[in-house]
């Protein structure tokens, strides 16, 4: 059974209704711990930082889209070490699924659409909630 996650993003300060994309948090290895360093399991809820955005190069289509932003995951117990490579990214808007519904390797996948906003006023942090 697929678990899905659907989230809508929202920037402070900025009408919603023009700044709200559609966002999931639907990892391949959906059971797969998600604080597990090498689970790609799904993010976990909290809030957490976010890195600076980096831009891919790639297309709408690919893997990751136009853009990558870090999320710094807690280092949790039982591992002694931090779940690395996890962010927000869009990609593969060519899904049966819909844009920004594809599965990923334990990221929030969102809609290249909201890049626009998001390289004009870069996110800092990012709250996950079922």
């Amino acid at each position: 059974m697929e678990k899905l996650r659907a989230k809508t993003l929202h920037k402070k300060g900025v009408d919603p209704v023009s700044t709200s994309f559609v966002a999931s948090n639907r990892a391949r290895n959906a059971d797969a711990c998600p604080n597990a360093p090498e689970g790609n399991g799904i993010v976990p809820n909290g809030t957490y930082r976010m890195g600076q955005l980096i831009e891919t190069g790639q297309g709408v289509n690919d893997a990751f889209g136009s853009f990558f932003i870090p999320i710094q995951l807690e280092l949790t117990i039982p591992f002694n070490q931090e779940r690395r490579g996890v962010g927000l990214h869009p990609g593969r808007a060519n899904s049966p699924m819909g844009p920004g519904m594809a599965g990923t390797l334990g990221c929030i996948r969102t809609v290249e659409a909201a890049g626009v906003y998001f390289r004009a006023d870069p996110p800092t942090q990012i709250t996950i909630r079922d």
